[in-house]
């Protein structure tokens, strides 16, 4: 026998706080949060077994043809509406959560069983060029607190292809010198090592140089100007901001555009696509796979413009 259904507000409540029981991440926790409050501000606070398939498909609808890009985010191509991938991120909460009603013997069924993912393109998303990299890197010098702090920040994004979170979550004990490598804490809490470069060992080395003296090996690496922890929020700032004083303003350059960056060159360079996916924290060869079809997609276009053999004299 049903357990009475809640409202959508109360089941995601206990949803919510039952992620945080299993000891999800906090990011983790505030993804669903974020996904299902947006979900549930267009179903409205229904009784959660009122839910039914058509209502899926047609939140699913407005979000791909009319819902507001968040304000942090550049206006998508042909106007309103959401990204395929966006709200694939919707369906997957929203499966989960329901789910976990079935689970808890709320309902018989989930109503999200028969809502299919997404098809998506294979989109390329923001790569930086070489001379942007270079410029970025260029423009990054001063001798300030939040210089040195912001040029590591920056070279360490691209040297390594680390999340931003994972940036963020990064304490002083966690760098290796020796083997110059970071331990880094990506999702699932999986901790793998991730080697930096030499010119990444100076930049983050200057920035210690001036780090707070009355920090313990625990402390956060990245700290703000007040010697707080540098949150998520602010590190998007700064890779925005550092970008727009080198001139990329024709589009908007988010942490994870050097992550494609990184992952993309890798590729083009020679690199083992098993070793990205190990650089990278993926469970999977999914994401790495979709670098190289895109890598190769570049290397067909260059050989057609400097192929030895077609640029022959006949």
């Amino acid at each position: 026998m049903l357990k009475a259904a809640p409202r959508l507000s109360v089941a995601v409540h206990s949803f919510l706080l039952y992620c945080e029981s299993k000891n999800l991440s906090p990011r983790t926790v505030e993804w669903y949060s974020r996904h299902l409050r947006d979900c549930l501000v267009q179903l409205g606070d229904i009784a959660a077994d009122s839910v039914t398939p058509d209502h899926l498909r047609e939140l699913v609808t407005h979000f791909l043809r009319n819902h507001e890009q968040s304000p942090d985010l550049p206006p998508r191509d042909g106007g309103r509406g959401l990204s395929p991938n966006t709200v694939n991120g919707s369906i997957r909460a929203l499966k989960t959560f329901f789910n976990f009603l079935v689970e808890e013997g709320i309902l018989a069924q989930s109503p999200a069983k028969r809502i299919p993912k997404l098809k998506t393109p294979l989109e390329r998303g923001t790569v930086l060029t070489t001379d942007e990299l270079t410029c970025l890197i260029q423009r990054s010098n001063g001798n300030s607190f939040t210089e040195k702090r912001n040029r590591a920040l920056l070279i360490l994004l691209a040297d390594t292809g680390i999340r931003i979170g994972e940036l963020t979550g990064l304490k002083t004990s966690d760098i290796d010198w020796g083997d110059r490598t970071l331990s880094v804490m990506g999702k699932g809490r999986k901790t793998r090592s991730v080697p930096f470069g030499r010119q990444a060992a100076r930049a983050l080395s200057s920035y210690l140089s001036v780090y707070p003296s009355d920090c313990s090996a625990d402390s956060p690496l990245f700290l703000n100007a007040h010697g707080d922890p540098l949150t998520l929020r602010r590190a998007q700032h700064i890779v925005s901001a550092m970008a727009r004083r080198a001139g990329i303003t024709d589009r908007r350059i988010s942490p994870h555009a050097f992550r494609r960056t990184f992952a993309t060159l890798w590729i083009s360079n020679g690199g083992d696509p098993f070793s990205l996916q190990r650089l990278l924290g993926h469970t999977t060869m999914e994401m790495v796979n979709r670098y190289v079809r895109l890598s190769t997609a570049d290397l067909r276009k260059s050989h057609a413009i400097v192929g030895p053999i077609d640029r022959l004299r006949s």
